[in-house]
Parts: C-alpha cells; sequence; structure tokens
C-alpha cells in the first residue's frame, strides 16, 4: 500500500483502488514492479511479472501476488 502511494503520489487509497483509474500509468507499474523486487518480492516458481501487475490491478490484488510470489510466505 505505501509503495503505491509513494509512485500515484496520494496518500490515502483504499485497497480496492485500481492503480490505473488512480492516476497510474505504464511507467509507474513498471516503478512499482522494480519496488517489489527490490524489497524481494521473487520467486522463480511464481514471479511477479509486468502483465500479472497489469490483470491484478487493486492493491488488494497486488498483496495476494506478494504473498503468492515472496520466498518467505510460509505453507501454513
Amino acid at each position: 500500500h505505501v509503495e503505491w502511494c509513494n509512485i500515484l503520489g496520494s496518500p490515502n487509497l483504499p485497497i480496492n483502488a485500481d492503480f490505473f483509474a488512480a492516476g497510474g500509468n505504464s511507467l509507474m507499474l513498471m516503478r512499482l514492479l522494480a519496488t517489489y523486487q527490490a524489497k524481494g518480492f521473487v520467486n522463480k516458481e511464481n514471479p511477479i511479472t509486468l502483465n500479472r501487475l497489469f490483470e491484478n490491478r487493486t492493491i488488494a490484488a497486488h498483496a495476494k501476488l506478494l504473498k503468492l510470489s515472496s520466498p518467505n510466505t510460509s505453507s501454513d
């Protein structure tokens, strides 16, 4: 959520906000992907790709992707 707010320059975004409707564009989405990768949300078995971010446009959807792709996710 913080990453979205920083990139979009909006301090209060609901978790169901659409990235593009909130003012995002493809270059900003690329920056967001780079931020996710820099924070360690990279998993070779289930990587986050730009296409997946385009298909999953809300904060809630990104949270699910990050959880699934995180190499530190434990299987409960």
